[in-house]
This record gives C-alpha cells, sequence and structure tokens, in this order.
C-alpha cells in the first residue's frame, strides 16, 4: 500500500490515543511524531505522562528531542518541523501518523492544509473520545496512583535538585506544580493528589472542547472494549484518505 497522507490521532488526556496507535503498528508501517507539548522535553516520564515502552516496536520522533531548560516550542516552529519529519516518512512509504493533545501544535499542523500546490495533506484528524459510561475521576485517580508508582515524584525530586525550578515543564505540568508545592511544605501528599486529580480533569475538559471546535474530525468513541472495531473505523480512513 502506498501513502500519501499523514494520520492526526487527537482527544483529550487519558482518551487511550496511545493504546491505538499501538494497535494500528500491527498493521500499518507507521512512524509516530509526537504533538504534545511535553513529550518533546527530556529527563522527565512519568511527571509528564509520558508513553513508557508502548511504542517500543515502532520508530518515533520528537520524543525527548528537547533541552529541559529550552523554552517552549513555538507553534510554528512545531508544523515546520512536522512538514520535513511528514515528507520524510512518506518517502519511506511509511504512514506518519502525528498523535497528541496538545491543541496549538495539531491546529498549527492542520492549518498547513490550506496552502496551495501542497504534496501532502494531513488527513484523516481522528479525534477519540470516552463513553458517557467512564467516570473521569475513577480514571484519574487511578492515572496518578501509576504516575506516582513509576516514579513520578522522584523524578520531580531530583529535578529540583538539579536547578530546574524554573523551566517550561516544572513550572507548566499538571503533575510537577502540585508535586512542587507537596515537597516544599505547602501541601499534604494527598492534597497534592487531588490537585492532580482536578489538573487531569480541568485541563481534560479544556482540551476536549478546543478540539471539538475543529473542523473535519472524525470522531470515534473508544474504550478498551471496542479497540478493535476503533482500529477498523480508523483502517477504513486510512484506505480513503491517506
Amino acid at each position: 500500500m502506498e501513502y500519501f497522507n499523514a494520520l492526526i490521532i487527537l482527544g483529550r488526556t487519558g482518551s487511550g490515543k496511545s493504546d491505538i496507535v499501538q494497535e494500528l503498528s500491527k498493521y500499518f508501517p507507521i512512524e509516530i511524531i509526537t504533538a504534545d507539548k511535553f513529550y518533546i522535553y527530556k529527563f522527565f516520564e512519568s511527571a509528564i505522562c509520558k508513553p513508557k515502552g508502548e511504542y517500543s516496536n515502532v520508530r518515533t520522533h520528537l520524543f525527548s528531542s528537547r533541552d529541559i531548560m529550552e523554552d517552549r516550542l513555538e507553534r510554528a516552529y512545531y508544523a515546520d518541523i512536522i512538514e520535513k519529519l511528514s515528507a520524510d516518512i512518506l518517502e519511506r512509504n511509511h504512514l506518519p501518523v502525528i498523535e497528541g493533545c496538545s491543541v496549538g501544535y495539531i491546529t498549527a499542523v492542520l492549518e498547513r492544509n490550506h496552502e496551495i500546490q501542497r504534496t501532502f495533506y494531513y488527513k484523516p484528524a481522528v479525534g477519540l473520545y470516552l463513553p458517557k459510561a467512564i467516570t473521569f475521576r475513577s480514571l484519574y485517580i487511578a492515572k496518578t496512583e501509576q504516575l506516582l508508582m513509576e516514579g513520578a515524584l522522584e523524578e520531580v525530586r531530583e529535578g529540583l535538585q538539579k536547578g530546574w525550578r524554573n523551566s517550561y515543564v516544572m513550572k507548566k505540568s499538571m503533575l510537577c506544580v502540585p508535586l512542587i508545592k507537596y515537597i516544599d511544605g505547602y501541601l499534604t501528599l494527598d492534597e497534592a493528589k487531588e490537585l492532580i486529580i482536578k489538573n487531569f480533569m480541568r485541563i481534560g475538559d479544556e482540551e476536549e472542547e478546543k478540539f471539538r471546535t475543529i473542523d473535519g474530525v472524525d470522531w470515534i468513541e473508544y474504550d478498551k472494549k471496542n479497540a478493535k472495531d476503533v482500529v477498523e473505523k480508523i483502517t477504513r480512513l486510512i484506505s480513503e484518505k491517506c
């Protein structure tokens, strides 16, 4: 199969994007480009929810590529990088998959579709959303506990020891900020956990609300029970649009 366009997988934090991309890798020669504003930074893993091991058999791009003390990557520059990476991946006849929850980065890339005389486009754009029966609070409680078990607190302590307190990640990450307040003595650990959960819920709601304003997104409901159906739907979209 020959590929002519780049696939986008978008959705709120915790919507299952990584799971679905991993499933797609079983059927397509994909290369993954992150569209997460924190995953591009080095060092931090659990403290920014960076996937661990999910993409071990897939070529990835931009993950852990930026020095921790560098400022946030501007959206226009991000889109420039994606243009080059996507073209290179298509040249290898692989399918570029841009996956993430950064509304700014995703929209910056989609805006390139309006340029004239393009050699490829960013389509389809697939949005994942969770069933209404899913309780987001329960989901994010479990996620918070998992990330702490994986070492998020220890990463934040080490980051402070290395002098990175004023880095973009440590000032903005929905985990780092509450954990720093705990380490500094302003919150108990339980209070920090509660703030992390509230951050997940608030930011997730904001992401989904903004993503829903983007025209042309193919929205698909996802939970682990219907993963096969979701992959089949995306496969049809790839056949039609990539």
